[in-house]
């Protein structure tokens, strides 16, 4: 077993041990949160919708990156179904920035770039931004690799 092999199944059993935990998490937190309301109000439906939503989200990526090393694993990582996973990666990325966005448009804690009265803009939003365009570099540079495969293959 080389190095690349057993770095794909180090990573794939990480990835599993985070899915597991963040899915303990994010039941542990939704019902501590109506454990300790004594009426369901909007606010704490909202909030575990939003909570639900985004470590939803944390764990389709984590799913589909698993994804993407299981083909890097095998020896096949420039196939149609990676450029999918990317798109879904950096379409999530984006989703959780707007998540984020909402979530902490009145919180003035952190790291704060636009503070207004009405609304605030921290720097995880645009960290979010920055991800999911890497993601959309990668997902373009995988299939300009497929391409060059595929064109390759021909030839031979």
């Amino acid at each position: 077993m080389g190095p690349a092999q057993s770095i794909s199944k180090f990573l794939i059993v990480l990835l599993n041990l985070i899915i597991f935990f963040l899915i303990l998490i994010t039941l542990a937190l939704s019902i501590y949160s109506f454990q300790n309301h004594l009426s369901v109000d909007s606010d704490l439906v909202i909030g575990t919708l939003f909570r639900l939503s985004f470590f939803s989200l944390f764990i389709f990526m984590i799913y589909k990156l698993k994804g993407i090393i299981i083909t890097v694993k095998t020896g096949e990582p420039f196939c149609p179904n990676n450029i999918k996973r990317f798109y879904s990666i950096a379409t999530s990325i984006f989703v959780l920035g707007v998540i984020d966005l909402i979530g902490n448009l009145n919180s003035h804690q952190g790291f704060v770039l636009i503070d207004t009265p009405y609304f605030v803009i921290k720097a995880t939003s645009f960290i979010y931004i920055l991800l999911g365009c890497l993601a959309l570099v990668l997902a373009e540079v995988f299939k300009m690799a497929l391409t060059i495969k595929n064109d390759h293959d021909l030839t031979i």
